[in-house]
């Protein structure tokens, strides 16, 4: 298997356009966040191991995405907009059928194979 490695981004513009001033503030004090998720160690064939690198990118995400001691309902729903915005992005980058098939899944999407045409073409 070929050794694989993804990172999520924070991108202070989608936290701009999601969540007003307050999150911005807080977007343009971390500035871009990427973490590493390796992936060498799964076998995209089977399914729990799909899903335990879907949670690695989520957890990642949440590091990444949150706002350290903002309690605000719309700084919080910003942090899940970009949370759910980065593990897409990681998704689209590792190119899997079943991850993003998953991710799909995750996130009320129906028609994954119009999700992969996007990124490979």
């Amino acid at each position: 298997m070929s050794r694989m490695r993804t990172r999520i981004a924070l991108i202070s513009v989608t936290m701009l356009a999601a969540a007003g001033f307050a999150a911005a503030a807080s977007a343009e004090d971390r500035g871009a966040d990427q973490r590493p998720v390796y992936s060498r160690d799964i076998d995209f064939s089977k399914p729990a191991q799909v899903r335990t690198l879907y949670s690695r990118l989520q957890q990642v995400a949440y590091e990444v995405c949150r706002s350290e001691g903002e309690r605000d309902p719309q700084t919080l729903d910003a942090d899940k907009a970009c949370e759910a915005q980065a593990v897409t992005d990681a998704v689209r980058d590792i190119n899997q059928p079943q991850l993003t098939q998953l991710d799909d899944q995750k996130n009320g999407r129906t028609n994954s194979a119009l999700a992969l045409n996007d990124r490979g073409h």
